[in-house]
């Protein structure tokens, strides 16, 4: 019974001394693991030291995924993406991530994704016109990336996006396959789950939400939130524009075939012109022909002071502006062009549901995307254009506040012509 006594008593020693010994153990691997962790932040890709909004593991965007995915260097290197200069790594990485979700994307798994799509309905009562839409996408990018969603595109109004523009082959496909609208319209579990969000996007990411449906907006189209998170990068969202566009759209072929045409017959070369652009009818009141011809003339001479003697490509929804402009041109033998079309419509007030009806407008946007420099005065068009072209930053403003900010014709010696 002593001995018995006495080796309950060991063994009731060993049973004290074991939780201790258990715990060091426990906290030492937990140091291991926090250190080994908190490299793998200081090593990590671009993507994860750009500032975050919130830091759960659900939401932190693409590292993890991308980390555990070691082909993804090589399956996506032949993208657009890749191929940028101008790009940050996590555009690169967000769109390497979403394209694959993509590809596994099925009628039995969809709800296991979350999703932003940059949508225009017909039921929708305002989405702005061509600017508006699609000035969003770095900032809805950006939250997607954040938030792990895929980002698509879904226009049906005044008719398909797809019949102006096309995803290219080798660039990210936005288009939103028909059987996912379905899905998503007809899940009775999903009606809920389904925010259309405007101004407050930037919240509604945050929340456990699984369809975002943005329909963003503003004057800035989130350029300003955008480059408040990386003010202290060369990220920006006017340097990273041109790249990002071309690399999700390309002309639909009734586009590309009107461009080729016009180019052809005018004889300007991509990123060798400067432009010019006239938004004659904003707002209510109509101006008078005077006033149209006297802004549009001094619009060209002002894209003059950029590209001393031309050529500069001349864009207007006024009818009137551009035979005005096609006359001064004559008249003092200037190099400057323009393109007869019907006057362009506005995506958002015209009743047209016909794309051809349209075409006139993607037709200037990529002849003023194509340009070098460029004069802008009122509505987000002319801007919009500028922000596609080769150099965004060398601009100035012909009008502003609809005041004339006069200029005068400058020729390629630098003199100044009244």
């Amino acid at each position: 019974m002593t001995t018995l006594s006495k080796n309950g008593q060991k063994g009731a020693k060993k049973l004290r001394i074991g939780p201790s010994i258990l715990f060091v153990f426990v906290a030492l691997q937990l140091v291991i693991v926090w250190h080994f962790f908190k490299q793998l932040l200081i090593d990590a890709p671009s993507i994860i030291q750009y500032p975050l909004e919130y830091s759960d593991s659900k939401k932190t965007g693409v590292k993890q995924l991308i980390a555990s995915n070691s082909s993804y260097s090589s399956s996506h290197s032949s993208k657009l993406w890749h191929q940028s200069t101008s790009l940050p790594q996590w555009i690169q990485q967000y769109l390497d991530w979403a394209s694959e979700q993509q590809q596994s994307l099925s009628t039995e798994n969809w709800k296991s994704q979350r999703y932003i799509i940059m949508q225009c309905l017909t039921t929708d009562a305002h989405c702005g016109g061509t600017s508006d839409r699609l000035k969003p996408i770095p900032l809805l990018i950006l939250l997607a990336m954040r938030s792990k969603r895929i980002l698509y595109i879904k226009w049906t109004r005044p008719c398909q996006l797809e019949e102006f523009l096309l995803p290219p082959s080798k660039g990210y496909n936005w288009t939103m396959p028909e059987w996912l609208v379905q899905a998503i319209d007809s899940d009775e579990t999903m009606k809920s789950r389904v925010r259309v969000s405007n101004t407050n996007i930037i919240d509604d990411v945050k929340k456990d939400i699984p369809v975002i449906r943005a329909r963003l907006q503003t004057f800035d189209g989130g350029s300003i939130y955008f480059n408040e998170q990386f003010n202290d990068t060369n990220v920006s969202y006017e340097s990273i524009y041109h790249d990002l566009f071309r690399i999700l759209f390309q002309p639909s072929p009734p586009i590309q075939e009107i461009l080729t045409r016009e180019l052809q017959s005018v004889g300007l070369t991509p990123g060798e012109y400067a432009t010019a652009h006239y938004r004659a009818f904003y707002g209510t009141r109509m101006p008078n022909e005077d006033k149209i011809r006297s802004t549009a003339i001094n619009a060209v001479e002002c894209a003059s002071q950029l590209r001393p003697g031309g050529p500069i490509y001349f864009a207007s929804d006024s009818q009137f502006a551009i035979q005005s402009i096609q006359q001064y041109a004559q008249q003092y033998k200037r190099p400057v062009v323009v393109i007869e079309n019907d006057e362009p419509l506005h995506l958002d007030k015209a009743n047209s549901t016909s794309a051809a009806d349209y075409y006139s407008v993607f037709v200037d946007l990529y002849l003023l995307g194509m340009g070098r420099c460029g004069s802008v005065g009122m509505g987000g068009f002319g801007r919009y254009g500028l922000l596609l072209s080769y150099n965004a930053s060398c601009w100035n403003r012909h009008s502003y506040n609809k005041q004339r900010l006069d200029c005068h014709w400058r020729d390629a010696n630098d003199t100044i012509q009244s």
